[in-house]
């Protein structure tokens, strides 16, 4: 029923919708499973400027699932995304920008980017700038910078900041030396046997020892960290995209790695530890809006499509209706004025018939009078006799 809504408002060129039949089509949910279709409308969103859309069609094409593997408009989408201040496509960025896949390697840029999801509150970009702050790759080497980040990256079950910032907590690296609270953080990470192993050491150890600071030979944990794991920093539903933190010092992590030269989407895969990041399988998507308000705000807005289209169809209506009255009355004028020129056509006809009869009767009579007058005259002079004095007889 949701995948009908969305579809219909989709549909509707609603790019929200449309983001969310692409979650459904790339899922299966309501829908048979279609990633090319998918694809189709993650990019359809995109394109009216969705920031999340951005970020999954960028993800696509990164990986190649349901459409061709393209790196540079990956990083076209992703950087659009990451613009809009959405924190995964500012996390992935940096990546493409660290392994210098579909863009040239720029730690420095990659860094920025890192910095700017972690000023989002993203846990995994949090852990890599602490990364790149104790290292000094892309930004200056700061250890009491890396504490900080490492401290907000574990505050959010990052496991993997919560071992280093164990680690670091026990040697005193950024000049802090607090077993209570490393033993805190190493609790969280004891998932991996380095920092379970940690954690016995210190659990062993004496108040005395504990408080003379004499901790023995700790394992070095640049060269023990595990490929793979240690993040509980899950992204919301609606940006399920998961970034997994790369390693702090292995060189197969994109976080930490040192950039190859010629990077190919395959070294990536094996070079990046983050299984919903940079695959060659299927994205990790968000999750369709299944709540029964946010299906009524799309019925709604579904509503308010076909209610403006029927204004827009009445306004049209009144239009034509009055262009079509008007178009009668102007008939209805055309007509009388036809008549009244019928009628003075009529008239004009006649006066013209009166003239021509007059006319001619002026013809005949002045033929008459000039009959008259080529008569002969009787005893000479006619104008002699007519003017002669006649005497009455006698």
């Amino acid at each position: 029923e949701a995948f009908k809504w969305f579809r219909q408002a989709a549909d509707r060129g609603l790019p929200e919708a449309q983001f969310n039949v692409a979650v459904c089509l790339t899922k299966g949910e309501g829908v048979e499973k279609n990633l090319e279709s998918a694809a189709t409308w993650y990019r359809a969103a995109a394109d009216k400027g969705d920031a999340k859309a951005q970020l999954q069609y960028g993800i696509v094409l990164r990986d190649g699932i349901g459409a061709v593997t393209n790196a540079v408009e990956s990083v076209s989408y992703l950087r659009r995304s990451a613009y809009q201040n959405e924190p995964y496509a500012q996390f992935a960025l940096g990546q493409m920008y660290q392994v210098g896949l579909g863009a040239e390697t720029n730690m420095v840029d990659a860094v920025k980017w890192f910095r700017r999801a972690a000023d989002l509150g993203l846990a995994d970009a949090q852990y890599s700038v602490g990364v790149a702050a104790r290292r000094g790759e892309g930004t200056a080497k700061d250890a009491a910078e890396a504490l900080k980040f490492f401290r907000l990256a574990a505050a959010q079950n990052q496991t993997r900041a919560a071992w280093v910032l164990g680690e670091m907590l026990i040697s005193g690296e950024a000049g802090v030396k607090d077993f209570a609270e490393a033993r805190k953080w190493l609790e969280k990470a004891r998932e991996f046997p380095e920092a379970a192993t940690l954690l016995k050491r210190l659990s062993a150890m004496s108040p005395a020892e504990l408080a003379a600071g004499k901790v023995g030979s700790l394992p070095v944990l640049d060269t023990k960290l595990p490929v793979t794991g240690g993040s509980t920093n899950t992204p919301p539903s609606t940006n399920q995209v998961s970034a997994t933190p790369t390693e702090e010092t292995r060189p197969n992590t994109a976080t930490t790695t040192e950039p190859a030269t010629n990077v190919t989407p395959a070294a990536v895969t094996s070079a990046v530890a983050t299984p919903s990041v940079i695959k060659a399988a299927e994205p990790s998507v968000p999750a369709p809006v299944s709540s029964s308000s946010n299906q009524g705000w799309v019925k709604w807005a579904v509503i308010i499509s076909v209610g403006c289209t029927l204004c827009v169809a009445f306004g049209m209506g009144l239009v034509v209706l009055s262009l079509r009255a008007r178009l009668q009355s102007l008939e209805r004028e055309i007509s009388k004025t036809n008549d009244e020129l019928t009628k003075a056509n009529t008239n004009l006809t006649a006066m013209v018939h009166i003239v021509e009869t007059r006319m001619i009767a002026l013809a005949e009579a002045q033929e008459k009078l000039a009959a008259m007058r080529q008569l002969p005259s009787v005893g000479g002079d006619p104008s002699a006799e007519r003017y002669k004095i006649r005497r009455p007889r006698p």
